[in-house]
């Protein structure tokens, strides 16, 4: 008879609750896109069938990037958002009946996904570098530097030698030139 252990398998994970469409959080969370066009309705607070009830939605700090629809509590974007500037940019939103005090605030937390909007840039203008005719092949001659505003994986920096190039090769990830093959004083390399 075979005995086998019984082993418990466990797993761990990260519950994020995006934007539901009720008025009754506290807080909702969303994702924008950083190149996210300006009039597109981000969110809707109400419900359908609440969109013509007695409440009215307004912003309780205004927020120059937002508009909201009183009615509808919905959410539109008014200006274009940069992740350089905010990754999240949040605002305060009042839900209030016309004819009682019942008062109710929520905030909005936008996250922006950074947009690859940026170019790379080396930190020279021009690379120079001095190389003997005996150098031995595969030593690093130089390193090149790049660097890119964006994030995350858009920001990532890969280099490669333009053009039909034999004698040098260049690291991918670090820049740095290598010699690939033996140079010889009278033949000019473009």
């Amino acid at each position: 008879m075979e005995y086998r252990k019984k082993r418990k398998r466990y797993l761990s994970f990260i519950v994020r609750l995006h934007h539901l469409s009720t008025p009754d959080n506290e807080t909702i969370v969303t994702k924008v896109k950083e190149t996210t066009a300006i009039g597109t309705k981000l969110l809707t607070l109400s419900q359908p069938q609440r969109a013509l009830s007695d409440s009215y939605y307004s912003l309780i700090k205004n927020n120059p990037s937002f508009e909201i629809d009183e009615k509808t509590g919905s959410v539109y974007l008014a200006r274009r958002l940069d992740y350089n500037n905010a990754s999240i940019v949040q605002m305060k939103i009042q839900k209030q009946n016309f004819n009682a005090a019942n008062k109710k605030e929520m905030t909005l937390i936008f996250e922006l996904d950074d947009a690859n909007n940026h170019s790379p840039k080396f930190s020279t203008n021009n690379y120079t570098f001095n190389v003997l005719e005996n150098t031995v092949i595969g030593i690093n001659i130089g390193k090149v530097e790049a660097f890119d505003d964006d994030e995350g994986t858009n920001g990532i920096i890969k280099y490669r030698i333009l053009g039909e190039n034999k004698d040098f090769s260049i690291d991918i990830k670090t820049g740095e030139i290598f010699l690939h093959k033996t140079l010889h004083y009278h033949v000019v390399i473009n």
